[in-house]
């Protein structure tokens, strides 16, 4: 039981802990873009 529960508040971590990054990554690279870029999210 604690070991379901323990995974799953890693699985939680994990889903918040990448959404994190992943606007910290689009931050960092949006700084340096942002002259050029008018479309954030259409490269990708």
């Amino acid at each position: 039981m604690k070991n379901e529960e323990f995974l799953h508040h890693i699985f939680l971590f994990s889903i918040l802990f990448g959404d994190y990054l992943v606007a910290i990554i689009l931050g960092t690279y949006s700084v340096p873009k942002k002259k050029m870029s008018v479309e954030p999210l259409s490269s990708q």
